[in-house]
């Protein structure tokens, strides 16, 4: 009743990957809570109250990892009924929670794309009389203080009507004028705009492969996206840097496909936009295409550029993703899908024999169902035999059990109980020789990079041929 932790079951050990010796004694909220909590403190007056008590609870690991579970409650008592303990019995839902929040967001983004859809059409009935009068008191009037005073309003009028068009860009789309275009000719015209009204401290980069293949877009709302990712940039730059942009084309395989939902296998050509500026804080990077999200102050953004960009980037069949670390900088990739007739899109054929394995086993740590999947059909088709583990503990265990046959281990860097970087180090404490490849969504490697040359990083998604040239350089080199 004092708080301390006097019994932990094996489930327990796992969920929070601590053991009975590191913990039995210690106090609860010391252990597993970053500080007393309000919920905490009302689950006690329930549980006392009640006698029982189930609800939501936030909470932390042995890696003060942040988890979410379900709990329940119930006051245990003696055979006179007075209370000596509280049975709690924790069920982890953090991924549950977070594809639920994913899928709240969504529908949060169509019902904002609905009410905008309807703010933006009757915005077009309040300005279209205002623009239409603008033009006509300019006709009468002579003095020049009247003729500026005309000019500021119809200025201000424009500028709300592009304001609605962005609107109608963010919830269904306008109306597009789809061509076939060479995305390298756009950022060639927007090259020339950022040359003469970017700051001279912003040093501007870019690299156009000579080949791009052609898509089907709209030239204009493409011209838009590329000019509001480097606006972004240089905003996140006011005491200078660097903008990189880079345009190619990419095969993207199945494996690709199965990591990333938004992509189907097929040529794209990729457009890649880098700034070395302040870059977006973790909690809010999930937040940035949302309408009229800005972190500029009132009156420097309206927090409708990215917004715009996802629709204009989805109407197109493509799809984005980001990637930022703060005081490191920002950098954006754009998916967009060639056009059919710009001839064979079939799969590039992988060069079987140089990559195919040798029987090799290969140890798989990754807790993403998918992600396994994807990476095991592409390794066993290529002759490699794979072993797999859910999380750092798991993989430690199957390679104590299995050390003398695994060729090279595969990991994530975030995994469930142990992370990837603890996970590498005690593998290297049993044999310091072995061959990782460490894979990522995050470009946090620093601490990876740090552990020996004997580490290779992929950053997520990537294609089988990718995977296969890095295992098979790393295997025979």
């Amino acid at each position: 009743m004092d708080d301390n932790i006097i019994y932990l079951n094996r489930g327990a050990e796992k969920l929070y990957g601590m053991t009975k010796e590191d913990v039995l004694g210690k106090n609860i909220i010391k252990t597993i809570y970053k500080t007393l909590t309000f919920e905490f403190e009302q689950a006690m007056h329930n549980v006392f109250k009640n006698g029982h008590w189930q609800g939501e609870l936030q909470q932390i690991n042995i890696n003060n990892e942040e988890i979410i579970v379900d709990s329940k409650w119930n006051l245990m008592a003696d055979k006179y009924g007075i209370p000596i303990s509280i049975l709690v019995v924790n069920t982890d839902i953090t991924k549950r929670k977070a594809m639920e929040n994913e899928y709240l967001r969504t529908q949060r983004l169509e019902s904002i794309g609905t009410l905008a859809s309807g703010i933006a059409h009757d915005l077009n009935n309040v300005l279209t009389p205002m623009m239409m009068s603008v033009e006509l008191l300019k006709m009468r009037f002579t003095d020049q203080k009247g003729l500026d005073l005309i000019d500021s309003m119809n200025k201000s009028t424009r500028h709300g009507a592009d304001l609605v068009k962005q609107l109608l860009i963010f919830a269904r789309g306008v109306e597009a004028g789809y061509s076939m275009i060479d995305l390298g000719d756009i950022l060639s015209e927007v090259k020339e705009i950022v040359k003469v009204s970017f700051p001279k401290t912003i040093d501007f980069f870019t690299d156009i492969a000579p080949d791009l293949k052609k898509i089907n877009g709209d030239a204009t709302q493409l011209n838009q996206v590329i000019m509001n990712l480097l606006v972004n940039a240089r905003d996140a730059m006011p005491k200078g840097g660097i903008i990189r942009v880079t345009v190619k084309n990419i095969y993207l395989d199945q494996t690709f496909a199965q990591m990333n939902s938004a992509a189907k296998a097929g040529y794209y050509v990729m457009f890649t936009a880098s700034d070395t500026g302040s870059g977006i804080p973790k909690s809010i990077i999930d937040k940035i295409f949302e309408p009229f999200f800005t972190t500029k102050s009132i009156g420097k953004g309206t927090g409708l550029g990215l917004s715009t960009t996802i629709g204009i980037i989805k109407s197109h069949g493509g799809f984005i993703n980001v990637s930022s670390k703060e005081g490191r900088g920002t950098e954006f990739k754009i998916y967009l899908p060639v056009s059919e007739i710009e001839g064979d899109i079939a799969n590039p054929d992988i060069e079987e024999q140089n990559l195919k394995g040798n029987g090799e086993t290969i140890l798989l740590i990754d807790d993403e169902d998918s992600i396994v999947e994807a990476v095991t059909q592409s390794l066993e088709h290529f002759n490699y035999h794979v072993l797999k583990a859910a999380d750092g503990v798991e993989g430690i265990s199957v390679y104590v059990q299995n050390k003398e046959k695994i060729s090279l281990v595969i990991t994530d860097i975030m995994l469930p109980l142990m992370d990837g970087h603890q996970t590498i180090k005690a593998i290297l404490k049993i044999k310091p020789a072995e061959k990782f490849i460490v894979m990522s969504g995050h470009e946090q490697t620093e601490n990876i990079k740090q552990l020996g040359h004997q580490i290779k990083f992929l950053s997520k998604p990537f294609t089988a041929n990718t995977l296969l040239n890095a295992l098979h350089e790393h295997l025979y080199s």
